[in-house]
């Protein structure tokens, strides 16, 4: 979500959005073991990643110049998918790195001011935007490193904000600060794992009580002999804090999130050294919401579907064209469109 709640802006907030299917105890523990199924799963064949990602062919893996981090493992010998490359940042030990999107319109009004939340998900932002994540980058050693960065937007930079969007048009918002580290387990299995705060300053999360989030995100690839088929998933859990209960004697409970945990699977096959097809699926993703009594009652986001081409510029430019829609409910106006790029400088 970046998935965050996927990596990783957002809301406009309308409860009636929100799809709540309040699930029991026994459930919940069927769901956790079902999410430990998936993660351990990765390693005989699976996935990884969220915003998410997957390992490339061995004769299509980009060969970069060795190493400028610390002595140590070079990084592309750890991670030979070319998305989690290019998301885990350059190889220098300081250097820069971002991470941007276009959140469009929906298919049949690409450039309408209203995105729609297909999801139902909380901590959205339902409007057209340009926005992304720009920092620095602090190599540890060659699978570790510190990454700070500020996040930006800009709402509906090819039309006017809709009447009910309040926020403001441009925003340099939401700090994050986290800690990374790249790593090999289970006979193969490529991970990148990410923990850290981000800080809510974006003006309409402010307004509805959204202070900061603590996030937890394990990416993982597992490739397929030399078939150029990767699975994976990206699993992550975090929860978020919050400084009010109710604005204008409206009740935001009902919108705010304080904890969740989400899994979200994906298949990608290499085409050649530049391309490549994937698909991801926010497949279970559960919000407890602020007034429900119950800590093990949530609410479960719509499962979506992001198709997409993956293309490599270089090591360390990716860019990735997709739609996202509901696999239940196919239709134009319901499936969203998107252009996502992570670019490392230095």
């Amino acid at each position: 979500m970046n998935v965050t709640p996927s990596t990783i802006g957002f809301n406009r907030f309308k409860q009636e959005h929100l799809n709540h299917s309040g699930f029991s105890l026994k459930m919940q523990f069927a769901l956790l073991l079902t999410v430990a199924a998936l993660t351990s799963t990765t390693a005989f064949s699976e996935e990884a990643s969220s915003t998410a990602t997957v390992p490339a062919a061995p004769s299509s893996v980009v060969k970069s110049p060795a190493t400028t981090n610390p002595e140590g493992e070079d990084a592309d010998h750890v991670i030979t998918n070319r998305k989690m490359r290019a998301e885990s940042g350059s190889k220098s030990r300081f250097s820069l790195a971002s991470s941007l999107e276009y959140a469009a319109g929906s298919l049949n009004k690409p450039f309408a001011s209203e995105r729609p939340n297909i999801r139902g998900a909380t901590a959205t932002t339902d409007v057209a935007r340009l926005s992304g994540n720009v920092g620095m980058k602090y190599s540890l050693n060659a699978t570790e490193a510190l990454r700070l960065g500020l996040g930006f937007r800009w709402i509906t930079p090819f039309g006017d904000k809709p009447s009910w969007y309040t926020g403001s048009t441009f925003d340099a918002d939401n700090p994050v600060f986290n800690y990374q580290k790249m790593f090999r387990w289970l006979g193969g299995v490529q991970t990148v794992l990410q923990v850290g705060p981000t800080l809510y300053t974006a003006s309409n999360l402010k307004d509805n009580g959204f202070l900061a989030n603590w996030n937890l995100a394990l990416n993982n690839a597992y490739e397929i002999g030399k078939s150029g088929l990767s699975v994976g998933a990206l699993t992550q859990g975090g929860w978020s804090q919050f400084n009010r209960d109710d604005a204008n004697g409206r009740d935001l409970r009902g919108i705010q999130s304080d904890y969740y945990v989400g899994a979200y699977p994906f298949l990608e096959y290499v085409i050649n050294d530049t391309l490549n097809v994937r698909t991801i699926s926010g497949l279970f993703v559960y919000e407890h919401l602020r007034n429900e009594s119950g800590a093990l009652t949530f609410m479960k986001n719509k499962v979506y579907q992001s198709i997409g081409v993956g293309v490599s510029v270089t090591r360390d430019i990716f860019l990735y064209p997709n739609i996202q829609l509901i696999p239940a409910d196919i239709q134009a106006n319901n499936t969203n469109l998107a252009l996502s790029a992570n670019i490392n400088v230095l």
